[in-house]
């Protein structure tokens, strides 16, 4: 599914498969809205449904391809930020279908196999110089490696959790570097070590613009920077 971008509280969303588009139809207060996406492939229905018996009654849940609700949300959250091109709707449930059950070496066997496929997309629309083609699939193969290793996380460390973080990594900053504006690739001290960090420019501008400085905490980011205007 595609994120609710702006979507009003309370609204009712279903998504249905239809002609190689994934249409998105938005109700509230009796007026509605559909919008379209692009995909590659509609392996079949997503369905929507409502919480019930829950402290969170009444909220909209979407169920996608994977049975499990851990890892169908896990799927959820890389389909999520594919209108932004750090996935793919077709490539993402592909992958989520080919996991068996709640085996988690199959779930990192099938998305790690996509994420290296689709690194070797970009690496091929690299050399051939489509740099704008080559950075989406390159964030494109970072989401997919940060998806096969997120349910190895626990102790002691998984080693192939830290490699799929080292591939997550390395693939971002490879898509990064393809941007008209790159960013600085900083080592921030902190206790004893670094934290890594990105400084993004405003490009050469006559003008003065405050700096905006965001830092991740959980799932979310929080902006720590001077107020906005």
């Amino acid at each position: 599914m595609v994120p609710d971008r702006g979507r009003p509280r309370g609204a009712d969303m279903t998504t249905l498969w239809e002609s190689g588009h994934l249409d998105v139809l938005v109700s509230n207060a009796g007026a509605q809205r559909k919008e379209r996406y692009q995909v590659r492939r509609a392996p079949r229905q997503i369905r929507s449904f409502r919480l019930a018996n829950r402290a969170d009654r009444g909220q909209v849940v979407t169920h996608l391809v994977v049975k499990d609700e851990l890892l169908d949300a896990q799927t959820l959250q890389a389909v999520g930020v594919a209108p932004y091109g750090g996935a793919d709707v077709g490539e993402c449930l592909a992958t989520a279908g080919r996991v068996k059950g709640t085996d988690l070496t199959s779930w990192h066997d099938a998305w790690t196999s996509t994420a290296a496929a689709t690194l070797a997309l970009a690496e091929g629309e690299a050399a051939a110089g489509r740099a704008a083609s080559a950075r989406l699939a390159f964030w494109r193969a970072s989401s997919y490696f940060r998806t096969a290793g997120v349910m190895l996380m626990g102790g002691p460390v998984d080693p192939r959790l830290v490699e799929s973080c080292a591939r997550q990594t390395s693939a971002f900053r490879r898509g990064a570097a393809l941007l008209d504006n790159p960013p600085e690739v900083l080592q921030i001290p902190y206790e004893g070590t670094t934290l890594p960090g990105y400084f993004f420019s405003a490009g050469q501008r006559p003008d003065h613009l405050p700096d905006v400085r965001l830092q991740r905490r959980g799932r979310r980011h929080q902006r720590v920077g001077p107020p906005a205007g």
